[in-house]
């Protein structure tokens, strides 16, 4: 009877805290909305993990119609968003799910809300994720003018599809980091996740890492005779994969050096010229092995091998 007691006052105090949530969106000029959502993934998920997935769901509800009533459809998306993450976070925490189905089940639920708001309800919310890609364009050109011969505008628009889904994968990585970050210095050892989400230990398969390659090399070409859509996905997604393999590669070497600066990587994917040398780094580590051979090294000096 305790328990049962305990799950509803929790439920209601969750419920309680995206109303107020919502109104503190309202009177900030809706300006940390998404802040909000990411952190309030970090109480649901605490709540989804110990309590059955039909509480979950109804508490999810209660919390959707309270921001709802508010009258705001953005902030509405974001809590559904924000719900979706902490049940499924919190059912394969629960379920002891490895870290790939965690990170798949995430991607999921924010590339269907991403859809919602950037192409269902973009006329409605006043968002034009066309305009925007066309304002990125226009600052990569300033940066890199030689851009703009190797792709036109149009071709980068056309890029849409394909920029939510990485957004989707970003967005779903940062959720779980910061999730296992704020639980584990909460409740310490009290939930265990099955790895720790940092960049540093991305491990891309030796075999996968090779057709990634030879992918990347037979799009780029084609493109220099070829300029099909189907081209451009491909050698975008082969070179974005390559491109956070070498991010791993330096994360893990910063780790090992200095761990202070080991997200620095992630900063150094967002400057153009310094992106091509991470995928430089991407290309020698799947040629060679280079993550392997540090891993290694670091096992002999500790008298692991």
């Amino acid at each position: 009877m305790f328990m049962k007691t305990n799950k509803l006052v929790q439920g209601a105090m969750i419920a309680a805290m995206f109303g107020v949530m919502s109104i503190l969106n309202t009177m900030s000029g809706t300006m940390f909305d998404t802040l909000i959502g990411y952190f309030m993934v970090v109480p649901f998920v605490y709540y989804s993990y110990h309590s059955r997935l039909r509480e979950s769901l109804l508490v999810a509800l209660v919390s959707l119609f309270i921001v709802f009533l508010q009258g705001q459809l953005m902030f509405s998306l974001i809590a559904l968003e924000t719900c979706g993450f902490g049940i499924v976070i919190g059912e394969c925490l629960k379920r002891k799910k490895s870290g790939g189905v965690m990170l798949f089940a995430s991607f999921i639920v924010s590339f269907v809300i991403n859809i919602l708001i950037y192409e269902v309800f973009a006329g409605v919310l006043g968002i034009s994720m066309h305009k925007e890609m066309v304002q990125m364009y226009d600052i990569i050109v300033k940066q890199v003018p030689a851009f703009k011969q190797r792709l036109s505008v149009t071709a980068f628009t056309s890029l849409i599809p394909l920029a939510i889904l990485f957004m989707s994968v970003l967005e779903s990585y940062v959720v779980i980091l910061l999730t296992q970050v704020v639980l584990m210095r909460v409740v310490k050892n009290k939930i265990q996740f099955p790895a720790f989400f940092h960049i540093a230990y991305f491990q891309l398969n030796r075999i996968v890492g090779y057709i990634v390659l030879v992918v990347y090399l037979v799009c780029q070409a084609l493109l220099a005779r070829y300029n099909h859509v189907v081209l451009r996905y491909l050698d975008v997604i082969a070179m974005v994969i390559i491109i956070v393999d070498g991010m791993s590669v330096v994360s893990f070497y910063l780790l090992e050096k200095n761990p202070k600066l080991a997200g620095i990587s992630i900063i150094l994917l967002f400057i153009p010229p310094i992106n091509m040398a991470l995928l430089l780094v991407g290309i020698i580590d799947i040629i060679s092995d280079l993550k392997e051979k540090i891993m290694y090294n670091r096992k002999v000096k500790e008298g692991g091998m």
